[in-house]
């Protein structure tokens, strides 16, 4: 087969083999969101994951099929302030499912590039559910660059229907990320994501992503990492995570 690659450091061009299949596992994710207010008044969200699953199937040499399932999570919300409050709830994510179409580079040279597609179903649970179909086209470039530096590039469009205000929103993102080798079978990685809406009055979100893969053998991966919110939009301040990832 050929060589493997993961997504944590951003969506690879790369697909898996025909006949064969890939699960990445989140054993653990937790994201923390804070924000203060002028009269001393602070909302804080948390939110913890179990078990997010990622499912790869290699359908043709240059063609896989994605889905992403989210079989338990919590979302926490409280306000201190005059009218304090707390409500929690825990239950099934959304589903998420996608192809990807590898237009070069999967069997060999220094680029690779592919375009993909992805459509988001409400299956969640109460507030942990969009509850809208959404999604829309994507664009993943790769190229392996001097010194042994992976360079990945990664746009996408997202379409959805916002059913309080009956009109159509559209979503830019927008990732760059370098890999590296740190030593023998361990990378690590940094990418640098960020989220425009075109809804009005709206401002850009932005994250950056600092983690490490440990390669234990051609098909298994251990991966650890950490999210950090850069502007005031972004869903959390924080938000580390740690799972392993196998091909067969």
């Amino acid at each position: 087969m050929r060589d493997w690659r993961t997504d944590q450091a951003g969506n690879s061009p790369y697909t898996i083999d025909a006949g064969h299949f890939a699960v990445s596992i989140d054993a653990v994710d937790y994201a923390c969101f804070r924000q203060g207010f002028s009269g001393g008044e602070e909302y804080r969200n948390e939110g913890w994951l179990f078990g997010e699953m990622q499912l790869k199937a290699g359908l043709l040499n240059n063609l896989d099929a994605e889905a992403t399932l989210m079989p338990y999570e919590t979302d926490t919300s409280t306000y201190t302030g005059p009218f304090s409050s707390r409500e929690t709830a825990s239950g099934f994510g959304d589903l998420v499912s996608g192809l990807k179409w590898n237009l070069w580079g999967n069997d060999g040279g220094r680029t690779a590039m592919a375009v993909s597609g992805m459509v988001e179903f409400p299956t969640g649970t109460g507030i942990l559910s969009s509850h809208q179909v959404e999604g829309g086209p994507g664009a993943e470039f790769a190229a392996q660059l001097p010194d042994a530096f992976e360079l990945r590039i990664v746009s996408s469009c997202n379409f959805c229907e916002n059913a309080v205000l009956k009109q159509r929103e559209v979503s830019f993102g927008n990732l760059i990320s370098l890999t590296h080798c740190i030593v023998g079978p361990l990378e690590g990685y940094c990418p640098f994501d960020t989220h425009v809406q075109t809804e009005s009055g709206s401002e850009w979100a932005g994250v950056v992503r600092i983690g490490a893969n440990y390669r234990l053998t051609k098909g298994t991966e251990f991966f650890i990492g950490n999210d950090f919110g850069v502007t005031g939009t972004y869903y959390s301040d924080y938000h580390p995570f740690i799972g392993a990832a196998v091909r067969f």
